[in-house]
């Protein structure tokens, strides 16, 4: 009974000290969603100079694309003509970062820790897309794409979305498994009790090699990196571990192979482990160099502030809600057609109806990325992706296997 509520209390307190950060970062993510539309990265991602590979490290850092999210996003810009390097540094620096991941890290492991994280994931996509442009020939296969496409909704409908909907239902499971595990390792690990079992450098390696191929959800994994910091493991072995779990996954490697070749998908994984292994030495070796510098609050206090609670709880009914809304809208989507409409009849001929239901897609952001491809194509009139029922609705000129074929280009089944 003793471990339940232990169990219960240390669940409390990582959850009340991480919600007011994770809703800061909701709304800041919606933000970005707003003012930082699909145009605009695309504008930034054709040229293959130090300047585009700035620019595409740039803009990966604050989106709130998770590893799953950013492949297909990265996939279908290097299609439509995006150059290798800036794609890489793009692949690179996203999943690291992100609006509600940094502020769940600051929240943790306080701005220092949450800087630093951002300063080594800047670097680590400018070094891969540097490496890439000089080191990998070819140019990026192009599909026929159109360039105008406008802005599909108002910015407030993007921000709402993003905020209260995409994100919380994206990362909801990961987080709670995140809570939970990190619950269990503050219940069973007392403070410092890690401390003298292993060194800096074998505790870095351990977190390479676990992070390495096991995909961890950035956000989920925060709360894991932090339990075992209380538990006596070095900062810098926990740098390593968000480094190369959010960023580097079997999936990923594979896609990266298929899609950008081998050469690029080793130069890839070799950027990430080397820079991850070097930032956590040199965070290590600052640590020590510094007195009173603390990179970890305590997790073993048994108060929590009313700030902290009340967001928690409002954190939990908002992924709570997502999760009825959404197996509400999988009732919804299974029951029979609607019939046609009147005014979908009025549509010229040539346009024809297709439906494709697509296996494979993790989160909103997958949806997102395969809608932005169809839409692209010229001959697309409509389409929706809908993420609950695992479909896409399209009206198009074109023949379903072009449509087919792009899905696939991203990694994903389709079938009509």
């Amino acid at each position: 009974m003793i471990y339940i509520k232990d169990f219960i209390l240390n669940f409390w307190i990582l959850s009340s000290q991480m919600a007011p950060y994770l809703l800061l970062g909701f709304i800041i993510a919606g933000i970005l969603r707003a003012y930082i539309s699909d145009a605009l990265i695309e504008q930034h991602l054709w040229s293959n100079t130090l300047t585009g590979i700035i620019k595409a490290s740039l803009l990966g850092i604050p989106l709130p694309l998770c590893s799953c999210g950013v492949i297909p996003v990265a996939t279908s810009l290097y299609k439509q003509g995006a150059s290798r390097g800036a794609t890489v540094s793009f692949l690179i620096s996203t999943p690291q970062t992100g609006a509600d991941n940094l502020m769940i890290t600051w929240s943790f492991f306080g701005p220092f820790f949450a800087i630093y994280r951002i300063c080594v994931s800047f670097v680590s996509g400018i070094l891969g897309g540097v490496l890439v442009s000089n080191f990998v020939t070819g140019v990026s296969p192009s599909i026929p794409v159109n360039r105008s496409i406008p802005r599909s909704v108002p910015r407030w409908k993007a921000f709402k979305k993003t905020a209260l909907i995409d994100l919380p239902r994206d990362i909801g499971k990961a987080l709670l498994v995140g809570l939970i595990i990190g619950a269990f390792i503050s219940m069973l690990l007392s403070p410092g009790q890690l401390d003298g079992t292993m060194s800096n450098w074998t505790g870095m390696l351990l977190a390479l090699i676990i992070g390495l191929p096991l995909y961890v959800c950035a956000t989920g994994s925060v709360p894991i990196a932090a339990a075992l910091v209380g538990a006596g493991l070095s900062p810098g072995a926990a740098l390593v571990f968000l480094m190369t779990g959010p960023a580097t996954n079997i999936t990923t490697i594979a896609t990266i192979t298929v899609t950008l070749g081998k050469r690029t998908a080793l130069i890839y994984l070799a950027t990430i482990s080397a820079i991850a292994l070097l930032s956590g030495l040199l965070f290590d070796w600052f640590l020590s160099s510094v007195n009173n510098l603390t990179v970890l609050p305590d997790f073993h206090k048994t108060d929590v502030s009313v700030l902290g609670g009340t967001s928690a709880i409002f954190l939990f009914s908002l992924l709570m809600a997502n999760i009825l809304f959404r197996n509400k809208a999988k009732l919804e989507c299974c029951k029979k057609e609607p019939v046609v409409k009147k005014e979908d009849k009025k549509m010229p001929k040539r346009y024809k109806k297709i439906k494709i239901y697509i296996d494979g897609m993790q989160c909103e952001g997958c949806a997102n990325s395969i809608e932005r491809v169809i839409r692209g194509i010229k001959e697309v009139h409509e389409v929706d992706v809908n993420f609950d029922s695992s479909s896409a609705k399209i009206k198009a000129k074109c023949k379903s296997s072009v449509l087919i074929k792009a899905i696939e280009d991203l990694g994903y089944e389709a079938r009509i």
